[in-house]
């Protein structure tokens, strides 16, 4: 992947922006700035002709840019509760900067009330504080929850950029360190390290135990004569499964860098014909589990003998994918996808109109899901700050007033959905609402409070879809 990039950029003979570069090189669409960046950096990050220019762009230099600092320090960061909707809803953040020796700094940068507010400028302070402590050290983290994502999702936010210091988690070594022990929550990680595993909110112990599961993790790889960043760093891009990727047009750094994030998976054969379509909650982990060294069943079997190359299509949540796949098979009906009948299983509660208001890929957008039990569903992408919603307006007028018919086969899919997601959606119920002017009031106030921005789709542990 190194060199296709290197090859486009020489073609080219100018500079490209991340974004230019996932979509030309990577073949992924859809994909948000910071992204797109991180893949790139991910990939090219050892590559010595390749560096980024002062505004963001990729270009080929025949002189080595600066390495990393590699001072062995690292910083460890515990976050409660550790999967949350939303970054705002954190309650308490420990931080501490070790060595592969010792502690050199430890302390509590957040400790609230389930009550009070995460203020903007408390939230700038914590994140400056974690970038600080971050810079060119690797962040480590328990790997359970979604804490990651979100501290990903709130520095772009906050400072407009992803972070640029690396972020591992005790899992990711641990998973390396034995890969025949299954990993799925901190009590098999505790039973693994022989380490203590409490149940607590408070984030000073909970720093604690991160700490003791760092350094007994550090000891163990002593054992294997692993002694310092750069040695880690080599570790974990060591692949476990040494999968065959010669046959495909991609290799595995591809599927190392695809995100963590809810979309939709495109495979296509070398005629460019699309032969199979997916969604995922987490698409890393939903199209890595394609490429692991294990007797593969006949679909399977299949996918790998017509496989060419993957497109991407990234999403705000697991219901916006669902959709899209839905709408993908239909339009293309892919050879490998058999299941093409909706199996509804909703319950009662969730057939009334109401409007689900779900994240988009882009943080600045929301995807909004009409949802009618007779007339069908509409969907579209709209700006959070927008003031004037004349599109919004005309749907919300033709499937709840005028009563238009719309997609009634997707109506299946959101009630299906719905009857697993109800208590955490957040939606607009229309049977207490008269007038399409009411509506779009009530929906531009969700839209516009950052505090309603709830995340619908979670992350799990395991990346089932």
């Amino acid at each position: 992947m190194k060199d296709k990039i290197l090859s486009y950029l020489l073609q080219k003979k100018s500079p490209a922006s991340s974004k230019e570069i996932v979509e030309a090189v990577f073949k992924m669409k859809n994909v948000v700035p910071g992204v797109a960046d991180r893949l790139v950096v991910s990939v090219v990050k050892d590559e010595r002709f390749v560096y980024q220019t002062n505004d963001g762009m990729w270009a080929v230099n025949e002189e080595e840019p600066a390495t990393k600092n590699d001072d062995g320090r690292f910083a460890l960061c515990a976050i409660l509760p550790q999967r949350v909707n939303h970054w705002h809803d954190w309650q308490s953040i420990g931080l501490a900067c070790v060595s592969l020796d010792r502690v050199l700094e430890k302390k509590v940068l957040l400790n609230r009330s389930q009550h009070d507010i995460l203020d903007e400028k408390f939230a700038l302070d914590i994140l400056h504080t974690v970038n600080r402590y971050g810079a060119n050290n690797p962040v480590i983290f328990s790997g359970f929850g979604n804490q990651i994502s979100q501290l990903r999702l709130a520095t772009l936010y906050h400072l407009g950029l992803d972070p640029e210091f690396e972020l591992w988690s005790i899992k990711q070594w641990v998973r390396q360190l034995f890969p025949e022990q299954k990993i799925n929550d901190e009590k098999s990680l505790s039973a693994v390290l022989k380490t203590d595993c409490l149940e607590t909110n408070d984030i000073s112990i909970r720093l604690g135990l991160l700490i003791d599961q760092f350094f007994t993790v550090v000891g163990l790889m002593h054992d294997r004569g692993i002694f310092s960043v750069q040695d880690i760093r080599k570790f974990l891009q060591t692949g476990v499964d040494e999968f065959d990727f010669s046959p495909f047009g991609f290799d595995r750094s591809f599927v190392e860098q695809l995100p963590e994030s809810p979309g939709v998976y495109i495979m296509k054969d070398r005629q460019n014909s699309i032969i199979y379509v997916g969604k995922a909650k987490n698409i890393h982990n939903r199209v890595s589990g394609y490429f692991r060294n294990q007797q593969p069943e006949k679909k399977l079997e299949t996918i790998h003998k017509n496989l060419d190359r993957i497109e991407i299509i990234t999403t705000g949540s697991e219901l916006e994918a669902l959709l899209l796949e839905d709408r993908l098979i239909q339009e293309y009906q892919p050879p490998i996808n058999t299941q093409t009948e909706i199996h509804s299983r909703y319950k009662n509660r969730n057939r009334f109109p109401q409007i689900l208001i779900l994240p988009a890929a882009e943080v600045d957008k929301a995807v909004l899901v009409l949802v009618h039990p007779e007339n069908g569903i509409d969907q579209m992408i709209v700006e959070r700050e927008a003031e004037q919603l004349t599109e919004v307006k005309e749907k919300i007028q033709k499937i709840f007033f005028t009563k238009t018919i719309q997609d009634r086969r997707q109506l299946e899919i959101v009630l299906s959905w719905l009857s697993l997601n109800d208590e955490s959606v957040q939606n607009i119920d229309m049977r207490s609402i008269s007038t399409v002017g009411e509506a779009v009031k009530i929906l531009q106030y969700h839209l516009h409070d950052i505090s309603a921005r709830k995340t619908i789709y979670y992350i799990t542990q395991e990346g089932h879809s």
